[in-house]
């Protein structure tokens, strides 16, 4: 089922729902600027390059990873990726799901050369493109983290959507507030505060994509009791705001054509 069409300065998004547990994004990226990008999702991704037309890499705590045309990027759930994207012309699709990882599929971030179909219609055919892999790059952001971080965001990723304060989450790994919200940095190119939100933010956007929920509930239930804020932190990293999102996706499923589509599935 075809989903939101997002378009904004510098990229074009087109999402759309594949089963009932696949979710794909097209994104066309026009850079001018350099850009840097710290992302964890609360799902896995298998991200296609299409086209690369500048220069693109993932930053390491020692090294930077340039990639090109026909690399797969293969990220886990919870786990840390650095992008730079340099000015110029970038394609690619991304899988995404929170459907469990079989036990054969790596558990960190990697870069492979793969010929990946165009269209991966299901999770068990994204998991055998990343099974055909002939070798993998590891990729993610993680430097040496201190036991007091990696417990922390270990935490993080099982209780994003509580209410949680740093404090007490330091208090829990037996740190303080300063030395913990700096060891996190050092590893993981986030605070605390910063990699929670942003794994509310992925989780809010794949409710309002895959359940149908509205921008209110979505927001509730990925852990915002502030509707006003979300709104705002939606709209900073989605360059949309959530309600505009929320419709382009209605508006599709309530075309004629969606409608013919849906009645000559029953």
């Amino acid at each position: 089922m075809k989903g939101p069409k997002v378009r904004t300065e510098s990229y074009r998004s087109e999402y759309e729902r594949r089963g009932k547990d696949l979710f794909v994004l097209h994104r066309y990226i026009e850079r001018t600027d350099r850009s840097v990008d710290i992302d964890s999702y609360c799902w896995w991704s298998l991200l296609c390059v299409e086209e690369v037309r500048g220069s693109v890499c993932l930053r390491r705590p020692e090294s930077q990873i340039f990639f090109e045309e026909g690399v797969a990027i293969f990220i886990p759930a919870f786990r840390v990726v650095e992008w730079q994207t340099d000015p110029g012309v970038y394609r690619f699709t991304a899988y995404h799901s929170v459907h469990p990882l079989p036990d054969d599929l790596p558990r960190e971030p990697i870069l492979f050369r793969c010929e990946v179909p165009r269209q991966l219609s299901s999770v068990d055919e994204v998991f055998e493109a990343v099974r055909n892999r002939e070798s993998g790059v590891p990729v993610g952001r993680e430097s040496n983290r201190s036991a007091p971080a990696r417990r922390a965001k270990e935490i993080l990723d099982q209780r994003f959507k509580e209410e949680m304060k740093i404090r007490d989450l330091a208090r829990e790994v037996r740190s303080s507030n300063p030395v913990l919200t700096k060891a996190f940095r050092e590893a993981y190119g986030l605070s605390p505060l910063q990699y929670r939100n942003k794994l509310r933010l992925f989780e809010a956007q794949r409710l309002m994509l895959m359940e149908s929920r509205s921008v209110a509930d979505a927001a509730i239930a990925a852990g915002f009791s502030d509707i006003s804020k979300f709104n705002k932190d939606f709209k900073r990293l989605m360059k949309i705001n959530p309600a505009t999102f929320k419709w382009h996706r209605r508006a599709v499923e309530d075309s004629p054509a969606a409608e013919e589509s849906e009645s000559l599935s029953r």
